[in-house]
């Protein structure tokens, strides 16, 4: 297991005044996966839905779908889902309610979705999908349907009532399983399927199908996910490849293929706008922060084999089911910084006072905020420097946010190419228990550094 620095790598960005950066650092060594509470006879952790405030985790092999009110420090058996084996799919509806797709029994034909309008106290199953063995994934439409994807036939089912009634979309030529199914922007529904590594297509919500362009090479498409800007992405087994599509299916480009992998399992946005894909049976989850074209690892997930869902949740923080040990992670990143510079009035009239203002989100550690920075230097080469000086505790899922005023005495010399620079906050993580003496360079990490240049 790889252990998270204690020094944040060095941020500098150039902006004029008034403008708002944000930094992450996106190093392998400042991620880390924590597991979290047990779940008790899970030994596969298949999907991740969160309602309520809630999270809510899909396993095997007894098909047990678990609770967490707490963001993962434990977790309670909701119950165990009437002949279910697996839990493959969650989905938190927009009525409130959170359905789960399975797996019957080895040799039945018992594919169900099962529905939960408590929280899962009570779960109930709802109409027969007929033909079904298993229910690998639920989307729900913008426009309110329900499609299920299911084996051994390769159907799509479609729902508009909560699965009171199923109805069968039309056929996915050569398909025998769907993995996956995304709606783009543009409405149109995509499916993923195997054993030919196909990705179909439909323009009036799941009712009809056409397959698109080829994946060369595939043989199952587990994940579907659309970039903001509409590129459409698919990881594949068993090549462990992931492809991309920018005409909407028409055509499919191979990006690349994850060395030690088979199986790109899902595809995620976090909140910090990298992309992550998980992957089997080596458990690793690798990012970009360069639109795919160079991958990292994050650090390991300790004894994981398969990463079988990604998720993020409202506190902020990056979830990851697992299995074989049935566990569920949660990684966490160096903090996000965000600074602002606002010069008022906002001319070269003096003097003026510089409003600085530092917000530090996705905290998953304890952090000490040291101290804020403020250098002006003049073309003529005359030098204010001036520190804040700080101490703050913030607590994991806090968020962090000050305002400094520096005020700037009149001159006679701002003429030319006058540099302000405003080193935000100084941050280093516990177990700093008192402020140590702030001075350039000394001890403290540079989290965000802004360059002005003053008209």
């Amino acid at each position: 297991m790889r252990i998270k620095s204690a020094c944040l790598p060095f941020l500098m960005i150039v902006v004029m005044c008034g403008a708002t950066v944000s930094a992450a650092a996106t190093d392998r060594d400042s991620w880390t996966w924590e597991n979290t509470g047990d779940l008790a006879g899970a030994l596969r952790v298949y999907a991740l839905a969160e309602s309520g405030g809630s999270l809510f985790a899909g396993s095997g092999p007894t098909g047990n779908v678990y609770r967490s009110d707490d963001f993962g420090a434990s977790w309670t058996n909701t119950a165990n889902l009437a002949d279910a084996s697996q839990a493959y799919a969650l989905l938190a509806g927009s009525d409130g309610a959170i359905y789960a797709g399975t797996k019957g029994p080895d040799g039945s034909v018992l594919g169900r979705v099962f529905r939960t309008i408590d929280g899962g106290l009570v779960w109930t199953d709802t109409a027969e999908l007929v033909g079904a063995d298993v229910v690998f994934a639920l989307t729900e439409l913008s426009g309110g349907a329900m499609l299920a994807g299911t084996s051994p036939a390769g159907d799509v089912f479609w729902t508009v009532d909560g699965g009171a009634n199923w109805i069968v979309s039309g056929d996915l030529a050569g398909a025998e399983g769907v993995q996956t199914i995304l709606e783009a922007a543009d409405g149109t529904v995509y499916a993923g399927t195997s054993p030919d590594g196909d990705v179909f297509a439909s323009t009036d919500g799941g009712l009809s199908w056409a397959v698109t362009g080829d994946l060369a090479g595939a043989e199952d498409v587990y994940t579907l996910f659309q970039d903001g800007g509409g590129t459409i992405w698919a990881g594949t087994g068993h090549d462990g490849c992931l492809y991309r599509s920018a005409d909407l299916g028409l055509t499919w480009e191979l990006v690349t293929c994850f060395d030690g992998a088979e199986f790109i399992i899902d595809l995620h946005q976090h909140n910090d706008g990298l992309l992550y894909a998980s992957t089997g049976p080596l458990g690793d989850v690798f990012r970009t922060a360069d639109d795919g074209a160079t991958w990292e690892p994050t650090s390991d997930l300790v004894y994981a084999t398969h990463v079988n869902v990604l998720l993020t949740a409202s506190n902020g923080d990056l979830y990851a089911g697992t299995g074989f040990n049935g566990n569920v992670y949660r990684g966490s990143g160096p903090p996000t910084v965000s600074c602002a510079l606002t010069c008022t009035p906002g001319s070269a009239a003096l003097p003026f006072d510089l409003q600085i203002g530092v917000t530090m989100s996705n905290l998953t550690s304890e952090y000490r905020v040291m101290a804020g920075r403020i250098d002006l230097v003049t073309a003529s080469g005359y030098s204010v420097e001036s520190w804040r000086r700080g101490f703050t505790v913030i607590s994991p899922g806090q968020m962090f946010a000050t305002n400094w005023v520096q005020s700037i005495p009149a001159l006679n010399s701002l003429v030319g190419d006058n540099q302000l620079t405003m080193t935000a906050i100084d941050v280093s993580p516990a177990p700093y228990n008192t402020p140590p003496a702030v001075t350039s360079g000394d001890r403290a990490t540079t989290a965000c550094t802004v360059t002005g240049v003053m008209p």
